[in-house]
């Protein structure tokens, strides 16, 4: 059986997430990673995309900007969080009051 030090061995992965939580899952993974230097992505997304593909959408363009300094055998973890209700995207709160709304 292959153990996750066998199968990461050959693979650098970076973790694009400033998220302590995004950290900690991969580690309760057993999934060896370093930490790469966030860039600044326009979160930005067609109006026409549907609520729920829109963390995959932007997942994408987060991946795309390390995509350029990637070397062989570097894969890099991106993620986007969203929250939706009622088929509307709320967004992140601005400051405490906004986040009580």
């Amino acid at each position: 059986m292959n153990t996750p030090d066998k199968i990461f061995q050959s693979v650098d992965i970076l973790l694009a997430s400033k998220s302590p939580r995004r950290s900690q899952l991969m580690q309760m993974a057993a999934i060896p990673f370093r930490l790469a230097a966030i860039r600044n992505v326009e979160e930005i997304y067609p109006d026409t995309l549907k609520a729920e593909d829109v963390p995959g959408f932007l997942s994408q363009i987060k991946a795309a900007a390390y995509k350029p300094d990637l070397t062989a055998g570097q894969v890099v973890v991106t993620a986007d969080t969203v929250v939706i209700l009622d088929g509307v995207i709320l967004g992140k709160p601005h400051d405490s009051d906004d986040a009580f709304r």
